[in-house]
Parts: structure tokens; C-alpha cells; sequence
């Protein structure tokens, strides 16, 4: 099936063989899917967490409307929705606009890891390893000074934090925050720190769109308004960056 695409069928990004993918069923089991070759599909981590936990929703919610009950209460929280945007503070937007959350916007919002010694061994280090010193206030990256790990760490220990050309990175560890960049095309995968948060849109929401806007003064002193800091150390929670409002 990875042979076929070897492409994750949400997000297209390439995928590696055999820690950078998972198989899913394109229609659940409880859907009455089938195990067959055609039913199968390749997705990354992230984008099958996603749709694990929206089919596994749905099959709640089948469950109840079979037995005719009406769900519990709070029985959603185990399926959470895209958060809203808190748009307190912010100005009245043009008719026919409105607000988002960057969960909204993107595929998923997460961060980064850093490989403990024992996963960033002597082995040939061929993958970029991002940090926040290569982002910067102008959406691009400077790779002046480079770092990089093992293929193999790469594609199973980090794994969750894979980066692909047109994602939108920005360091949620400072001082200082507000550090962009849209992953350019020169290289096929990264990857990234803890201090790094990843957003992926969705088709159809521009990748340049998303680094323009976080980098804008309503988004930073959004963010910065958010933001705690402990002894020197200025922080943002993915939860802000989810729930960070985008003009649309």
C-alpha cells in the first residue's frame, strides 16, 4: 500500500518506510469496512491520531442512535471539537468575515522532541534537526548554524515531529517569542525541538497565509498576552496556539 503512494492520504506529505507511517482503515471496521487492500490507506501519526478520534465519535454516537438512548452527559469530551477562538480584545472584522482557531485552520498543532543520547547515536546524521536559533522574525529559516540526526531516530523516536515543506513553525519557548518560519522546499523532511510548535494547514488554507499572520502585531500580542513566564523563561501552551484567532 506505501508502495502505491507512499504519501499520507490527508496531508500528502511523503512519509518514510516503515516507522513514518501507520495503515488505516479509509472506511471503519464499524462502518462495516473491510481489511481489504482498497479500504486501506497510508497517513503520518498525527493525521491518523486525528481521524482515530473522529471515527471513534462517530461510533459512539452510532452506538446510542442504535440503542435509541440519548448519549450522557459530557459523553464528547472523550472526542473533542476543534477549539473556538478566544477573540476577546480583538477588533470587529469586515462583513462576510470571521474569526478561526488555528486548530480550525490546521491539520493538527503539536510540538516537538528531543532525542535523549541513546536515540541521536554516532550513525550517520542526515536529517535537519530545527531549533529555535533558526527561526527568525522574517518567516524564513537561517541555517547558519545546523544541527542533524540520525535517519533512523528521524523516522522512529521523532517520529510525531516529522516536518515537511510547507508547514509553519514558530518557538513557543523564549524570550524571545514570535520567531516564524515556513519550512522551504530545499529539503524533503526535518525535524524539530520541543521549543518548536508545528502548524499544518488544511487544503485549501495557504501555508504563507498562516506564517504572514502569526508574525503580525495582532497575533504577537495575542500570543504574548498569554504567555507565562517562570524564572526568565517566557512560555506558550499548544493550547493558546489552538486557540489563537485567524481572520478569514
Amino acid at each position: 500500500i506505501w508502495s502505491n503512494d507512499p504519501h499520507c492520504a490527508r496531508c500528502r506529505k511523503l512519509v518514510a518506510y516503515p516507522h513514518g507511517f501507520e495503515l488505516d482503515h479509509k472506511q471503519a471496521l464499524f462502518k462495516e469496512g473491510t481489511n481489504d487492500d482498497e479500504n486501506m490507506q497510508v497517513l503520518c501519526p498525527p493525521c491518523h491520531q486525528v481521524k482515530t478520534a473522529q471515527d471513534c465519535g462517530y461510533k459512539e454516537r452510532a452506538k446510542f442512535d442504535a440503542q435509541g438512548k440519548a448519549p450522557p452527559k459530557d459523553w464528547q469530551s472523550k472526542y473533542p471539537e476543534p477549539v473556538k477562538p478566544d477573540v476577546s480584545g480583538l477588533p470587529e472584522l469586515p462583513e462576510g468575515w470571521v474569526w478561526a482557531s488555528g486548530e480550525q485552520l490546521c491539520e493538527f498543532i503539536t510540538k516537538g522532541t528531543t532525542p535523549p543520547k541513546e536515540h541521536n547515536s554516532d550513525k550517520q546524521k542526515t536529517i535537519p534537526f530545527l531549533r529555535v536559533t533558526n527561526l527568525t522574525d522574517r518567516g524564513e529559516l537561517d541555517l547558519a548554524d545546523k544541527v542533524f540526526v540520525p535517519a533512523e531516530t528521524h523516522q522512529g523516536f521523532l517520529a510525531r515531529s516529522m516536518v515537511y515543506p510547507g508547514d509553519v513553525l514558530m518557538n513557543i519557548v523564549g524570550p524571545p517569542l514570535g520567531q516564524v518560519a515556513l519550512v522551504p522546499s530545499t529539503v524533503a523532511e526535518w525535524n524539530i525541538n520541543q521549543a518548536i510548535a508545528i502548524f499544518r494547514a488544511v487544503n485549501g488554507v495557504l501555508p504563507s497565509f498562516v506564517c504572514r499572520y502569526l508574525l503580525s502585531s495582532v497575533a504577537q500580542r495575542w500570543l504574548k498576552a498569554r504567555s507565562k513566564t517562570t524564572a526568565g523563561q517566557t512560555n506558550l501552551t499548544l493550547e493558546v496556539c489552538r486557540s489563537l484567532p485567524f481572520p478569514l
